[in-house]
């Protein structure tokens, strides 16, 4: 795909979670440690830590912004965030019937209920586990934590919360200042 046209990666919308813990801890389950030997990394756990899960997607039409689940994400509150948050966010995109959803191999993702929602949504135009095209595991190359979703990282990882609405409202407002500029450059880069 990416051999035929170079110009694809301007045409994926590129989406991910990560989760924010109130302890300040975020569990960003695609931080990849690379090494030619084992590095034997011990990375700290969060059990029953209360958090929020962050979705955001970016393509080169702009940033969606930040969705949050206040529970586990699962199939149905995926398509759910997909149909009553993502729809009306990409409704007045003119060429929409020319981008890709692209997402990882997460439950959620993998559930009957998104891969048929994204079947009708982006008919042969869906990355992800079973999908159009199968979504690699462990998968570097997805700008979204690397350039916009990193500064809603960042900006989240900056200590324990107490009060959940003010986090999320903290989270929304974190982002590049000219987010037009900063994603065209990630999804330029990738």
């Amino acid at each position: 795909m990416a051999e035929e046209d170079n110009s694809i990666f301007d045409k994926i919308i590129w989406t991910d979670e990560a989760i924010f813990k109130r302890n300040g801890h975020v569990n960003r389950h695609n931080s990849i440690y690379w090494a030619s030997e084992n590095p034997r990394i011990d990375i700290e756990r969060d059990f029953n830590v209360p958090g929020i899960s962050v979705w955001i997607g970016i393509s080169s039409n702009g940033i969606i912004s930040p969705f949050f689940f206040n529970s586990t994400v699962t199939g149905e509150s995926y398509v759910e965030m997909l149909k009553d948050y993502f729809e009306p966010a990409v409704a007045d995109w003119s060429d929409l019937n020319d981008f890709w959803y692209q997402h990882d191999g997460a439950p959620a993702h993998y559930s009957r209920i998104a891969r048929e929602y994204l079947d009708e949504m982006f008919p042969d135009r869906w990355m992800g586990r079973r999908g159009p095209i199968e979504w690699p595991p462990r998968m570097t190359i997805c700008p979204e934590w690397y350039g916009v979703g990193e500064a809603v990282i960042n900006c989240g990882f900056c200590g324990a919360y107490v009060c959940e609405e003010c986090y999320m409202r903290h989270l929304a407002m974190c982002g590049p200042d000219d987010e037009k500029q900063k994603v065209d450059e990630t999804t330029k880069a990738s």
